[in-house]
């Protein structure tokens, strides 16, 4: 699947270029910022580059960057700052090339909920919704969603946030919006809530791969089971769905990366009920996660590409794109 660019890779000399990898700083994801940092420095071989320099974000990451003066960047936050659009920004007033999305494309794709109308209007499936502010994030809000739609429960997350954090499920007869407001996030989307296991698809240089399924012990998908060592949630490869629907997932996310405008890779998650065969998607991920259990490079790797290869590929996009 992708022969061609692994080949331009292999022969493309790594050894004049500069690199700088950002990451970290004092955010709600910045830890897994870390993580994915930690598994790309492992995998990298700085002999490969004209230098290696890894930069975690402070307030001084303008200094930082020109002091370093890359030929590209590396884009490893998460969340706020790098995945919102705020360091393709900054790489694009210091001039200097960087990886994953454009800051529209980036800032766009943090909020959930534009997220959804655009989906909505590309005849992508969405669970029905609403958005709240903090301040109407409230017991009767909620309950006055999930009566008027008649719904039994519904999911609340951060409309601006990532890795599941900050994620609430609620129910007619129990509404504990406390793990919600522990976020920092001044707005919120509350969903139906789709009882089924959850379906990844990574797209890279505009191609969806393959779906990957993964199914909780209890609960869903949260912090804990994403990065947890102890979490018994197992990733099921090839997912195990019936194959128009598997087919429809690859389309939609392929659909999503170019209405978003996502450039090299993004990845869209589905959830998807096998008692109603209905499926929907949730969201898309700009900046997916690159740590030792994280998704994207799992799939792959079953393509033949590994972490290593991975990397310099969005490198070389990023470089070259």
């Amino acid at each position: 699947m992708f022969e061609s660019i692994i080949k331009k890779v292999n022969n493309f000399d790594f050894s004049n270029i500069k690199l700088a990898i950002v990451y970290g700083g004092e955010f709600e994801e910045s830890d897994i910022s870390r993580m994915s940092f930690f598994s790309v420095a492992k995998n990298l071989k700085e002999v490969d580059f004209a230098k290696i320099d890894a930069i975690e974000y402070t307030e001084n990451i303008v200094n930082d960057l020109q002091k370093s003066n890359p030929n590209i960047v590396l884009n490893m936050m998460h969340g706020e700052f790098g995945e919102d659009g705020g360091l393709p920004t900054i790489c694009e007033m210091l001039n200097i090339k960087y990886t994953h999305s454009g800051r529209l494309a980036s800032g766009l794709g943090m909020r959930k909920d534009l997220c959804k109308l655009l989906f909505k209007a590309n005849n992508i499936d969405v669970a029905k919704s609403i958005t709240l502010t903090r301040s109407e994030l409230n017991e009767s809000n909620i309950l006055d969603f999930l009566t008027k739609n008649n719904i039994e429960k519904s999911i609340v997350k951060p409309y601006d946030g990532g890795s599941s954090i900050g994620i609430s499920i609620c129910t007619t007869d129990n509404i504990d919006l406390s793990e919600s407001l522990k976020s920092r996030s001044n707005g919120f989307l509350v969903e139906e809530f789709i009882d089924g296991d959850e379906f990844f698809v990574p797209v890279l240089l505009d191609r969806a791969i393959d779906v990957i399924q993964v199914s909780t012990a209890e609960g869903f998908y949260d912090y804990h089971n994403k990065y947890n060592a102890e979490s018994k949630s197992r990733h099921i490869f090839p997912a195990k769905i019936p194959a128009d629907v598997l087919e429809k997932m690859k389309n939609f996310a392929e659909i999503a990366h170019k209405v978003i405008d996502c450039k090299t890779l993004s990845r869209s998650d589905f959830i998807y009920s096998e008692s109603t065969n209905r499926f929907v998607m949730s969201e898309i991920n700009t900046h997916p996660g690159f740590t030792p259990k994280s998704l994207f490079p799992e799939v792959c790797n079953h393509y033949g590409v590994d972490f290593e290869t991975l990397i310099k590929i969005i490198i070389y996009d990023g470089y070259f794109g």
